[in-house]
């Protein structure tokens, strides 16, 4: 049996000739736009003004609920086939993987606390000022070229985040016991 991450929450398993992608979270896909990095994009990702994108917004439900909104641009330029695709029914990641060969291998994140705002609490179902969590994330490949940037409002009454307290793969006494409390 083979078990690859492909990023965020998504895996595959692969065993005896089945292949089957597990992403616990069902999405909303609104449709994806294909654009060009301006200079503020081009920047902030490493990529050439005018590379481009995949400017992809997607509502994560949990038990038919909202419980995110993902705002992601991804690198076309690695997977031109990805506006062809229905991530609906398909996952980014396994998307990338099989067409463009391309495996998440490195990535950065930030979280920290927000508010919702007009358009955000009419996504999410909830009141404009609920706290949320403010993620943002930007992730490379083995060569670090730029994969995908996402910035996501979560509802903290549907994610929890922990942190196992490994670096470099190796785990920690101390991240161990913090996990068991």
């Amino acid at each position: 049996m083979n078990i690859i991450w492909l990023g965020h929450s998504c895996f595959v398993v692969e065993s005896a000739g089945w292949r089957v992608v597990l992403d616990p979270y069902y999405v909303e896909t609104y449709p994806a736009l294909h654009i060009e990095a301006d200079e503020a994009l081009a920047d902030k990702l490493g990529v050439a003004v005018g590379a481009p994108l995949l400017r992809m917004q997607r509502v994560r439900l949990i038990e038919g609920e909202p419980a995110s909104i993902e705002n992601a641009h991804v690198n076309l330029s690695l997977c031109p086939s990805l506006p062809e695709h229905d991530f609906e029914c398909e996952s980014l990641y396994d998307v990338l993987l099989k067409e463009g060969g391309v495996r998440v291998e490195h990535g950065r994140e930030h979280i920290s606390i927000s508010r919702l705002n007009v358009e955000e609490a009419e996504l999410l179902q909830q009141e404009e000022g609920t706290p949320v969590f403010y993620e943002s994330t930007i992730e490379f490949d083995k060569d670090m070229r730029f994969v995908e940037h996402c910035k996501s409002v979560i509802l903290p009454t549907k994610f929890r985040f922990a942190d196992n307290g490994e670096k470099n793969g190796m785990r920690s006494v101390a991240g161990e016991q913090w996990l068991k409390q």
